[in-house]
């Protein structure tokens, strides 16, 4: 673990909590549902974006995926669920069906600008992740290969 996994947490229990603001939850229910996101975002840094790196080549340069899609996912799901227990908390057909619709268009839209990209780049002039050719970096950089 490091400071970075920490600040990611903290930022993911935001991501996810921010979906159930309406209703209320409590001091106790925010920082439940926060800390279930942070606990989620931490092992996908540390296991689930070094195994997509390694399987499918996916290269996650700023853990988007772990910070961002799976706390939404998270508070999503959290908040299809909680209506059930809770009076007046929304209908958990509409929240699961926004969530599947969200996927939909992120996951169609990412595709096709990753195909683009991927027309677009030129191997020979730039390796990805490299800011080095574009741009003056520390001396102390070293280029990914």
């Amino acid at each position: 673990l490091s400071p970075v996994h920490a600040q990611n947490a903290t930022l993911a229990g935001g991501v996810s909590i921010g979906i159930t603001a309406n209703l209320n939850l409590g001091a106790f229910g925010a920082t439940l549902i926060g800390s279930g996101a942070g606990i989620l975002c931490t092992l996908g840094y540390a296991f689930v974006q070094p195994m997509l790196e390694e399987t499918i080549g996916l290269h996650d340069t700023c853990g988007v995926g772990n910070l961002h899609g799976m706390s939404s996912v998270f508070g999503a799901l959290v908040s299809a669920i909680l209506p059930i227990w809770m009076a007046d908390a929304g209908a958990p057909k509409t929240q699961l069906s926004g969530l599947v619709m969200t996927l939909l268009v992120a996951i169609s839209s990412g595709s096709l600008t990753g195909k683009l990209m991927g027309f677009l780049k030129d191997e020979k002039e730039a390796p990805l992740a490299d800011d080095s050719v574009y741009w003056e970096v520390a001396d102390d950089f070293e280029a990914s290969q």
